[in-house]
């Protein structure tokens, strides 16, 4: 994962401060844009802002190609004002061509830029989500199957348990699993108790 490409570590040497610390918390800061105070703030001072600034770079060395995705986001976000989910919805992002460098024009432009590659993940996923919710209403439609509610991005349904192994799959196929949006494979996974 990533803790242990940061810490140039086999995964399974990871302890689980360091999968906290070095993993989960720069996966979701950096997602968001966030930086190096951001990840001093979210590990409680566990890590230095020298060394926060080490882990956002070598974070983005790993994932280069994310980080290359997010900086086109930006530069198109730049060019045209505003930003398009997968589906075209679109967000105007004026601050982001402010100009000048007093920190309040910084903050707001920085925020702007981060505010574009979020409206792109999040809008995003919100569709497929959506997409999801209507695709799944329509499988389960005439049976004793009810969806009962949406967390972020899982569907919660009610089977009858005689029928889960034969709705599983069908849900799981409803929801997207095998898609390939952009080239990249929809992978949807579930579970019952």
């Amino acid at each position: 994962g990533t803790a242990a490409l940061i810490l140039g570590k086999d995964a399974d040497d990871v302890t689980g401060e360091e999968r906290q610390v070095y993993g989960k918390t720069p996966n979701f800061l950096m997602g968001f844009g966030g930086g190096a105070k951001r990840l001093v703030e979210s590990t409680g001072g566990v890590i230095t802002l020298d060394r926060a600034r080490e882990v956002i770079d070598e974070y983005n060395k790993a994932y280069q190609v994310m980080t290359d995705w997010k900086l086109q986001v930006v530069r198109r976000c730049k060019t045209l004002g505003y930003v398009e989910t997968l589906g075209g919805r679109r967000r105007r992002l004026p601050d982001v061509n402010l100009i000048g460098n007093d920190d309040k024009i910084r903050i707001r432009r920085q925020q702007a830029e981060r505010q574009a590659v979020n409206a792109v993940v999040q809008g995003s996923a919100a569709e497929i989500c959506k997409k999801a919710i209507v695709a799944s209403d329509h499988a389960i439609r005439d049976s004793k199957v009810k969806m009962l509610v949406q967390v972020h991005d899982e569907l919660l349904f009610s089977v009858p348990t005689e029928e889960l192994r034969i709705w599983e799959p069908i849900i799981l196929r409803a929801m997207g699993d095998g898609d390939i949006i952009k080239g990249i494979p929809i992978k949807v996974s579930g579970g019952y108790a």
